[in-house]
């Protein structure tokens, strides 16, 4: 299987169908997620909690990989997260950078960088315009 299908099919059961256990059959058990909080790895029971969590405020509709670079040992992609926001059934569209590297099929490192700011705004959490007014000096709060 290509990397990039094994993440396709880590977004849809994952993310898509908000199955949180599946994360067992896709993550190692001594693997880390970096990039998804700062300055802190998760590790995968703590994994389940981040995507509960957050699947807790979305409905994923869909992930795209917009764009993809594959080696033998690694996949780095651009993704997008379609999604519905569960208060208001808004729209909400977050993109990202991933990179994970795989090994007897599952993932054994993982380095992430979303765009939360973009994310939390449409969730209504951060003002819009939040990362505007603070390249002006100013404070959202």
């Amino acid at each position: 299987m290509k990397y990039v299908d094994f993440l396709a099919a880590w977004y849809d059961q994952v993310m898509v169908q908000g199955n949180v256990e599946m994360i067992d059959q896709f993550f190692d058990s001594g693997a880390e997620a970096e990039g998804l909080i700062t300055n802190m790895s998760i590790a995968k029971n703590d994994f389940k909690e981040f995507v509960t969590a957050l699947l807790s405020m979305v409905e994923v509709k869909s992930v795209s990989i917009d764009r993809s670079f594959e080696t033998p040992e690694w996949l780095a992609a651009v993704v997008t997260v379609h999604a519905e926001n569960r208060t208001n059934m808004e729209e909400v569209k977050a993109s990202g950078m991933v990179m994970v590297r795989i090994e007897n099929g599952k993932i054994v490192e993982a380095f992430n960088q979303f765009d939360y700011i973009s994310c939390f705004e449409q969730l209504g959490y951060l003002p819009q315009d939040t990362l505007a007014t603070c390249l002006t000096g100013d404070s959202v709060f």
